[in-house]
C-alpha cells in the first residue's frame, strides 16, 4: 500500500480556471485526489460507475459530479463519455473575485452529484467558458461566465429529485474544509462564521437531522477513513494530521463513532 494517497494535478500553478472536454479515452482510473482545486465533471453521455470517497455513483447523464479537494475518487466507465471538466482553484480566486462568486463555489462543495433535466443553457455556458479561458483575453468576461455557469448549476441542479437550498449549512461545511477536516471545536467553527454553536445545531438538525458535532465527526472520520484505506500511515500519524491530542484520543473517538478501532477498520477494509 502507498504511504500517501495518489495526487493528480491537471492544472498548472498559475491557472485559476481550466475548462476542457472530458477525455473520451478515460475509462478506468485508480483512486486518487486533487488537493489543490475543485473539479466539476459535467457528463452528457456515458455509462458506468464514479466512486467518490466511500460511495459509488451510477453514471446517469445529464449529470454533474463535484469532486472537492481531498476527496478520493475513481472512474470505471463502460461506454464512450462526453461532457466537460471544469477545474477551479478557490484560493487563487479569492484575491480577484467578488464574494458572490466565492460563495457560489462554496455552495457547490456541499454536494457530490447533481442531476439535470434541461442542459441547453449549461452546455452553452461550458462551451463559451472554454473558449474564453483558452483566449485569456478578457478576465472580467471569464469571471462573469463562470459565475453564470455556477448559478445555473445551483438553480437547475437537483439532488434526489429535490431543488438545492444552499444556506449557512453549506458555509459550515466549507469552514470545516478550510480546517482540512481536522478535529476541532464547534465553538471555533461558529466564531469563524459569526454565529453561535446553538444556531449551527439548529441549522444542522433542520437540514440533516443531526447535530453540528455529529456532522463534524462524520467529515473528520471520512478523512480518517481515506487515510486508513488509501495510505499506509500509522494511526499515530493520522491522529496528528487530524489535530487529535494523541493516538489514544483518536482511537477512542473513532471507535465511539464507528464501532471499531482505526486498526480494525483498516484490516476489515483490506480484507474485502
Amino acid at each position: 500500500m502507498l504511504e500517501k494517497i495518489v495526487v493528480k494535478n491537471k492544472s498548472s500553478s498559475n491557472q485559476c480556471i481550466k475548462v476542457e472536454p472530458f477525455r473520451k479515452n478515460i475509462r478506468k482510473t485508480s483512486p486518487h485526489k486533487h488537493n489543490a482545486y475543485l473539479e466539476l465533471v459535467f457528463l452528457t453521455k456515458g455509462d458506468g460507475i464514479h466512486g467518490i470517497d466511500f460511495k459509488e455513483y451510477k453514471i446517469q447523464p445529464p449529470q454533474l459530479f463535484i469532486i472537492n479537494k481531498e476527496q478520493v475518487h475513481f472512474w470505471d466507465i463502460s461506454s464512450e463519455p462526453e461532457g466537460y471538466v471544469l477545474i477551479i482553484k478557490p484560493v487563487s480566486l479569492e484575491n480577484h473575485q467578488k464574494s458572490d462568486l466565492i460563495y457560489s463555489i462554496q455552495q457547490l462543495t456541499a454536494f457530490d452529484e447533481l442531476q439535470f433535466k434541461n442542459i441547453e443553457t449549461l452546455t452553452s455556458l461550458f462551451m463559451l467558458l472554454e473558449k474564453e479561458v483558452k483566449l485569456k483575453e478578457n478576465f472580467k468576461l471569464i469571471n462573469a461566465l463562470l459565475y453564470a455557469l455556477l448559478e445555473s448549476i445551483l438553480f437547475n441542479g437537483t439532488k434526489e429529485d429535490s431543488p438545492l437550498s444552499p444556506s449557512l449549512f453549506q458555509k459550515f461545511i466549507s469552514e470545516i474544509e478550510k480546517h482540512n477536516f481536522q478535529y476541532t471545536s464547534i465553538k471555533v467553527l461558529a466564531e469563524a462564521l459569526h454565529t453561535t454553536p446553538q444556531n449551527l445545531n439548529i441549522i444542522c438538525r433542520k437540514e440533516i437531522q443531526k447535530s453540528a458535532s455529529d456532522l463534524l465527526a462524520n467529515l473528520v472520520l471520512n478523512e480518517a477513513k481515506r487515510q486508513l484505506i488509501y495510505t499506509s500511515k500509522s494511526s499515530a500519524k493520522i491522529a496528528a494530521d487530524l489535530n487529535f491530542s494523541d493516538a489514544s484520543h483518536f482511537s477512542k473517538y473513532f471507535k465511539k463513532h464507528t464501532g471499531s478501532t482505526p486498526n480494525q477498520f483498516r484490516l476489515d477494509m483490506t480484507a474485502l
